[in-house]
């Protein structure tokens, strides 16, 4: 550190010094902690993304190990049972299930958790600490490096949030994105039955049709629900804001109704998206016309499927609310096809 006095708007004064005396400090607390510290004393300045200022200086811990945020529409069987399948391989570990959310950490779209800071992020993750090198003098021949393990976390509300893009950005620059691009219409209808499912007092008290057409005026926690039905399903305004931050090689879009139909294809090509070994997920994956949706064959060939919340069979949508929906969609979906385009990215099958 070198303390100097600055005047004219930064500039020395030729007679400001007549020596320097360079000072060497110790730092007695961790990085992470220093930056916590510092975003405390600034917290109305500043954002808690000042912490990721350490991540690349850590060396032999977690923090410089490559990871991967999955970024899901929330279409609660399909990026579940992808969650499930995706944990199979052997190079990849996800994020211990949460107290507050379940199975998602959703630390870049919750405020209260964001506040606890990187490190209580990367505790989510059961990653082994980095292995100890040996002396060079060792006589003792070293052991071969562990395989790279891929650290992912799928979120329903990551893909909408407004300051989810830029706070993932600064804790994870590196991290690969994957979309699941679902009908909007259909993921519209199965978000309004997943919240009646739970009993939702509003999903409860009012139809499908009467929520996706309330307007501003309607009562607060009806338009909120509309709100949260509809607006995911613009998928043209989500996918830019990511890229205002990302990437565009760094984003893998899935085809919501191939990921039903074919998993184990879907599977192969997210692990080449992600460079990944190869890993038999067609073995491993196998439809149960019971269940109606694939399931996982365990190595005593028992099928191990989702829970009875998953997959549950609700009455179809209404010809009528299908059209307002395909109305409502058809500038949202037009503006996508037109980024994919851009983007040289084959749009799903819904799309085309």
């Amino acid at each position: 550190v070198v303390h100097t006095i600055q005047h004219d708007r930064g500039k020395l004064q030729p007679t400001t010094l007549q020596s320097i005396i360079y000072v060497h400090l110790k730092p007695s607390t961790r990085c992470i902690q220093r930056s916590e510290r510092r975003c405390e004393l600034l917290q109305d300045l500043v954002d808690l993304c000042c912490m990721c200022e350490c991540v690349l200086r850590q060396s032999n811990t977690l923090y410089t190990t490559p990871s991967v945020s999955i970024v899901y529409i929330p279409l609660s069987l399909t990026h579940t049972h992808t969650h499930t399948s995706f944990s199979l391989h052997p190079q990849v570990q996800t994020n211990r299930q949460s107290e507050l959310h379940y199975e998602e950490v959703q630390f870049f779209s919750d405020d209260t958790l964001y506040q606890r800071g990187i490190q209580w992020y990367m505790e989510q993750f059961p990653y082994p600490p980095s292995p100890s090198v040996p002396p060079t003098n060792s006589s003792l021949p070293s052991s071969p490096p562990p395989p790279p393990t891929l650290l992912f976390e799928k979120s329903a509300t990551y893909f909408v949030h407004p300051q989810a893009p830029q706070r993932a950005k600064a804790v994870l620059p590196q991290a690969q994105l994957v979309v699941i691009l679902a009908d909007p219409s259909h993921r519209a209808y199965s978000w309004y039955q997943h919240q009646r499912a739970h009993s939702d007092p509003t999903a409860v008290r009012f139809s499908f049709s009467e929520v996706i057409r309330a307007s501003p005026s309607s009562p607060p926690h009806l338009s909120s629900l509309s709100h949260h039905c509809l607006t995911p399903g613009h998928y043209h305004q989500h996918i830019s804001h990511w890229l205002e931050y990302y990437d565009h090689s760094q984003l893998l879009l899935i085809d919501g109704d191939e990921l039903v139909e074919r998993p184990a294809a879907v599977m192969d090509q997210l692990l080449e998206f992600l460079r990944l070994p190869f890993h038999p997920f067609q073995n491993i994956l196998q439809y149960d016309s019971r269940k109606g949706f694939y399931c996982v064959v365990e190595s005593n060939r028992r099928k191990k499927c989702l829970g009875k919340s998953k997959g549950r069979s609700y009455p179809p949508m209404t010809d009528e609310d299908q059209q307002w929906l395909s109305s409502y969609y058809a500038p949202h979906n037009a503006q996508l096809k037109e980024l994919l385009t851009r983007l040289g990215r084959t749009p799903p099958r819904w799309l085309i």
